[in-house]
């Protein structure tokens, strides 16, 4: 997830952050970055219980429209609070150490949390499959296809 998701928004943001803002303020944006790209994986993945590559739901159960789009609004309203506290932080060097410290200790919490393997001992399907299928037993022209 990290890989795949949060070094190249990292990379991304390092080459547009060097180059536009203080040097200061683009490196403390950056390891503020990189500790929430952290944090923001571990929730990813936490409780994840699936073999990689596969599908362990039934299709057409899912209500993706309505999680992606509450999902996008709460990160438009975090993101906002965030940048307010982030800009106040990298002008006071007390305030951004307190900033680094609490994201700290979240990135902890979110890596111990991640690291339990004894609550979850077996792989858990969502769904299981209908046991009582029934077959239509269709017929073409009398004869039974093979």
């Amino acid at each position: 997830m990290l890989v795949l998701a949060a070094l190249p928004i990292w990379i991304a943001g390092a080459a547009l952050f060097i180059t536009i803002w203080p040097l200061p303020q683009a490196v403390g944006h950056l390891i503020v970055l990189v500790l929430l790209g952290e944090i923001l994986a571990d929730f990813c993945v936490h409780g994840l219980r699936k073999i990689p590559f596969t599908c362990s739901y039934l299709p057409g159960k899912a209500n993706i429209h309505l999680a992606f789009g509450a999902s996008a609004l709460l990160l438009v309203i975090l993101t906002d609070i965030f940048a307010i506290i982030e800009k106040n932080a990298l002008q006071d060097p007390v305030r951004y150490l307190k900033l680094l410290a609490f994201l700290a200790v979240v990135k902890f919490w979110t890596y111990r949390r991640n690291a339990r393997p004894h609550l979850f001992p077996e792989l858990v399907f969502e769904e299981s499959p209908l046991q009582d299928i029934h077959a239509l037993d269709l017929h073409r022209d009398g004869a039974t296809v093979r």
